[in-house]
């Protein structure tokens, strides 16, 4: 009950970070940042990592 309560909360907050991301990204397109499309490249790799590691850390739980 607690890991798929754990999963909602991690798919939940993916879900708002991708959104904040896109605005930002979408801004940074909008506003012709050279810099925007690192920035959001780099947080991306650091949401997939996190999201990654809390995935691992749940299954060996699990185990």
């Amino acid at each position: 009950m607690a890991a798929k309560l754990l999963a909602n909360l991690i798919v939940m907050g993916s879900s708002i970070l991708g959104r904040a991301l896109i605005q930002a990204y979408k801004k940074a397109l909008e506003r012709k940042m050279p810099w925007g499309r690192r920035v959001c490249d780099l947080i991306f790799i650091l949401l997939v990592k996190c999201f990654v590691d809390e995935v691992n850390r749940v299954i060996k739980e699990r185990a």
